[in-house]
């Protein structure tokens, strides 16, 4: 399906990536590299030249614990981040999973957490795991998607579980 979509980006940096230990997120890995998908939020940015113009991104989880192998979201190893990959990049593309489930407005921490992204550098921040569409915002003349809901998932119990957007930026 990611491929018949023409992902070539993916940020596993997600509160189930560790739901098979550090060997199924291995295999998560290895499957999505063999299919020529690069694979952000574990700790190493991916850099795409797109018409001349090279982006950078970068994952970031923001729900549950510490994961191995996947990125925390905590505010300087953010701002490092940023920093580091907008040496290589014209545009730097951040992911959050983040957010409380089952909500139509993003909360404190995804507001702070998106402003300080933008703050430290980033253009765009293009985040998910409510499982509920949540708005877009233009900050200091940026784009915040706070949650995209849901795209492809099993969720038939709500309208709004059944409902996602896919964002073109």
């Amino acid at each position: 399906g990611l491929l018949l979509m023409g992902v070539d980006v993916a940020s596993i940096a997600n509160n189930h990536a560790g739901n098979a230990g550090v060997k199924g997120l291995g295999e998560t890995i290895q499957l999505l590299e063999k299919n020529k998908i690069e694979v952000t939020g574990d700790v190493t940015p991916v850099y795409k030249k797109v018409k001349g113009v090279t982006f950078g991104f970068l994952g970031f989880n923001d729900i549950s614990g510490g994961i191995t192998g996947i990125e925390a979201a905590q505010f300087e190893r953010i701002k490092s981040s940023i920093e580091e990959t907008r040496k290589n990049a014209d545009v730097v593309v951040v992911m959050f999973h983040w957010g409380a489930e089952y909500r139509a407005q993003p909360d404190n921490r995804q507001i702070e957490l998106a402003h300080f992204t933008i703050d430290s550098g980033a253009d765009l921040v293009a985040s998910n795991h409510p499982h509920w569409v949540q708005p877009v915002e233009l900050y200091n003349g940026k784009v915040i998607m706070y949650a995209h809901g849901n795209t492809i998932f099993d969720q038939e119990w709500s309208e709004k579980t059944k409902q996602g957007v896919l964002g073109k930026y």
